[in-house]
């Protein structure tokens, strides 16, 4: 039920991936988009399975599967099977960046107190650590907005 939303006394959906695959396929005209999401991993770590289990998803169940992670969590293997599609993302730009329309307003806020530079020398050209920011200042008083910024770059520096 938590996959398709179809709550049916008589099937029991959870105990039979091929029925929940052909009622989403039914509903939807397609099947679901696998997103597997793999963490860096620690020196010395080993990496996680994941070739078997996208090799698994895609070859028994017919789905597309989708591994978001960097080159330094995903084991050699799964980069060499020629199935792949690699897509590289590097950093933004500045400019790219700040004409990101959700962050038109927070930018403005950044640029009014004079915090564009410093945010964009500590955080350099990765937009989700923007949005730690502008989660900081969304709902602070202007007078507040400086300190704030601040103690956020101070400890991102402290973490590195």
């Amino acid at each position: 039920m938590g996959v398709t939303g179809i709550n049916v006394p008589f099937f029991k959906l959870s105990t039979n991936t091929q029925r929940v695959l052909f009622f989403y396929g039914l509903m939807f005209k397609r099947l679901p988009i696998v997103i597997i999401r793999v963490p860096e991993r620690l020196a010395g770590q080993q990496y996680a399975d994941v070739p078997s289990a996208v090799r698994a998803l895609a070859d028994e169940y017919g789905l597309r599967v989708v591994v978001d992670g960097s080159p330094h969590s995903l084991p050699p293997e799964l980069l060499t099977t020629n199935r792949q599609v690699v897509l590289s993302v590097e950093p933004m730009s500045r400019e790219m960046i700040e004409s990101i329309p959700e962050f038109q307003d927070f930018i403005g806020k950044l640029k009014r107190f004079h915090l564009d530079n410093a945010v964009w020398q500590v955080l350099g050209g990765c937009p989700a650590k923007y949005l730690d920011v502008r989660r900081l200042i969304a709902n602070c008083p202007d007078d507040a907005i400086v300190d704030r910024v601040r103690s956020h770059l101070i400890s991102v520096l402290d973490e590195a």
